[in-house]
């Protein structure tokens, strides 16, 4: 006898998966950097972010990755493959740029390429959605959305 293998997804359909990937990111994972100046950026760090495509793709794969060395650079451009985590989804492909200076160690580039890698991951899935800090930094709420959450029938009652 062949056991029936059940799918289960994360978020019901996609209007439910654009709802949650719109929220503003926990201001618990939030970080803080100094850029000197007096002016600080704030960001998910990239662990969290792996963590919570974790939840909001079934696949998230590495397609792409573009390793340049200019300008006394290392620059990485990277294209993901996601797949969302709702039923009857398509993948989708997101791209990121990421760079770091090359220092004078003799293993820099050996540092800093996954270094740019990391970066230009963390840069995909920051444009991608609000949840993974794409409004930090910016003049409006850290859950700004033009998505608008739909009452239910039952609400209406």
């Amino acid at each position: 006898m062949e056991k029936e293998t059940i799918e289960v997804y994360k978020f019901a359909n996609r209007q439910e998966w654009l709802e949650a990937l719109q929220e503003a990111p926990n201001p618990s994972t939030v970080k803080s950097r100094s850029l000197g100046s007096g002016k600080s950026s704030r960001y998910v760090p990239l662990g969290i972010q792996e963590a919570l495509s974790d939840i909001f793709f079934r696949e998230c794969d590495l397609m792409d990755n573009v390793l340049e060395v200019y300008n006394n650079q290392i620059i990485v451009r990277i294209k993901l493959s996601v797949l969302p985590n709702y039923p009857n989804s398509e993948h989708r492909i997101i791209s990121g740029i990421g760079a770091k200076m090359i220092t004078g160690a003799k293993n820099s580039l050996e540092y800093g390429a996954p270094a740019s890698q990391s970066a230009a991951k963390s840069n995909a899935l920051t444009n991608f959605g609000n949840i993974f800090g794409r409004n930090l930094n910016r003049d409006f709420s850290d859950g700004f959305t033009f998505v608008k959450k739909t009452k239910k029938k039952e609400d209406e009652k």
